[in-house]
């Protein structure tokens, strides 16, 4: 059913409302020439939605809109503070080689809570490991969020930050999973930082049961055995973004950390 608010005279528009009949008439248009049955049920739960907020008394579509206005404003000036101070941050989070080790901790209670909470009763690496590191990839891909900042700012959230905001960087959710990992008595497992063909770096973990190749990436959906397998293979296979990876930069754990030459992987 279409409703034509334009026809009903007695209607004297906010610009709240203009605003949202703009979009309104935006995402009809989109829905016009889109095929795609998903995007095109999207739009229309867009447009759903927005046609509700008209119906709407004033006052609280005003209100509604001025949250959302303040919310805005305020992640602006949160993204202008970081880019005036991105250089003190990034001096004051720079880190030597044996803090970057640090960052793989088994001993962090927020990783031993998390790790008891995923092995259960009984555990025994060698007989629950494999089921364990699922679950802790499971927990990480499903329950935190990948997000990339778009700022020039390197910063490390801690095992807490990550837990209670239930958010993080490549980077951030690898060190959390290998962290789980060698809680789990994974001393193999190591945070991979690579180089992809497009340039840009991306983070994921590597290690090894039963004399085959472990890749997990929990930034995207795959299972926990999509890149496993002969390392080679899983290396050329692998894509983040449909992009494949060039070479690796660095990797490390607790006990170890490499950084690789041009030609070494």
């Amino acid at each position: 059913m279409v409703i034509s608010y334009s026809q009903n005279p007695s209607l004297k528009k906010t610009s709240e409302e203009k605003i949202i009949l703009k979009n309104i008439k935006a995402l009809e248009e989109s829905l016009e020439h889109e095929s795609n049955p998903e995007i095109r049920e999207a739009i229309a739960s867009q447009i759903s939605e927005l046609r509700n907020m008209l119906l709407q008394p004033k006052q609280e579509l005003s209100i509604k809109v001025e949250a959302k206005r303040f919310d805005e404003n305020i992640a602006k000036l949160y993204e202008l503070l970081l880019k005036r101070y991105a250089e003190m941050i990034n001096e004051h989070e720079k880190k030597t080689v044996g803090g970057i080790k640090a960052l793989v901790n088994k001993t962090d209670l927020t990783i031993q809570s998390a790790a008891n909470n995923i092995a259960g009763e009984n555990y025994r690496f060698e007989s629950h490991y494999a089921q364990a590191a699922e679950r802790a990839y499971c927990y990480v891909r499903d329950e935190i969020e990948y997000v990339k900042p778009d700022l020039n700012i390197y910063f490390w959230l801690t095992p807490t930050e990550i837990i209670s905001e239930k958010i993080g960087d490549d980077e951030d959710q690898a060190v959390f999973l290998c962290s789980l990992l060698y809680a789990l008595g994974d001393e193999k497992a190591e945070v991979v930082i690579a180089e992809l063909e497009n340039a840009k770096s991306h983070a994921f973990v590597i290690t090894e049961f039963n004399n085959q190749f472990l890749l997990l990436d929990p930034c995207q959906t795959t299972d926990f055995r999509e890149f496993y397998g002969e390392k080679k293979e899983i290396l050329e296979k692998f894509t983040f973004e449909g992009v494949q990876i060039k070479k690796f930069l660095f990797k490390f754990n607790n006990t170890n950390y490499e950084q690789f030459r041009e030609d070494e992987e």
